[in-house]
């Protein structure tokens, strides 16, 4: 099937106040989960979302790159076990999908300024993490996402942000016939940035 690009509404915070919401489904799941799939139980991500769900936010200031990617494995099994319901018993969801386009991942440009050329800095920059290097919820300094399985990322747009993303993606909207897919991928996001915006949500993108 190839890996797509998904977009989805997120909250005023990103995703964060989403994972903490749902981190006792994620719990039960794993619980469900361990004695029937012994072998595919973690016991340190299973640890790490007890922390999370007893300590709230303040967990996610952490002191060494272990746990923050522990961190980051807990949120990849947070959407990971969304759709195992049917094994779990346990359903929950996590996103409101927007009703767009979606492209395969790859025929989305690796450079935002090959669509559009003098896009600001700030929005390549976002361009690279919603579609190449993801974002982590963790706290601290130098951390990066890094892709369990070299597939799956999750990013976000704050609502704040919103504003400057669309206006710098707003020469693709008058194009009025794409000449590639790269054109399209960016009208994509600039669509999703759109709907975002008039729910007042963050946009949340997923490499899947």
């Amino acid at each position: 099937m190839g890996t797509y690009v998904h977009y989805s509404l997120g909250r005023k915070d990103g995703i964060e106040s989403i994972v903490f919401e749902n981190l006792p489904s994620l719990i039960k799941c794993m619980e469900n989960c361990r004695s029937e799939y012994p072998d595919e139980f973690n016991e340190s991500i299973y640890l790490m979302a007890i922390k999370m769900n007893d300590n709230g936010p303040a967990s996610l200031e952490v002191d060494t790159e272990e746990e923050a990617c522990l961190i980051d494995r807990v949120v990849d099994e947070l959407i990971f076990y969304e759709d195992l319901s049917s094994v779990t018993n346990i359903e929950f969801t996590l996103f409101e999908t927007i009703d767009t386009s979606m492209m395969k991942w790859r025929r989305y440009a690796d450079d935002l300024r090959k669509v559009i050329p003098d896009c600001s800095e700030f929005t390549c920059k976002y361009y690279q993490k919603l579609l190449f290097d993801g974002m982590t919820i963790a706290k601290l300094d130098g951390h990066k996402y890094k892709s369990d399985d070299g597939v799956y990322r999750i990013a976000w747009v704050l609502p704040e942000d919103i504003d400057q993303l669309a206006s710098d993606l707003e020469p693709i909207n008058v194009v009025t016939e794409w000449k590639d897919d790269e054109q399209s991928g960016v009208f994509f996001i600039y669509d999703a940035l759109r709907r975002a915006k008039e729910r007042e949500c963050a946009l949340v993108v997923e490499i899947a």
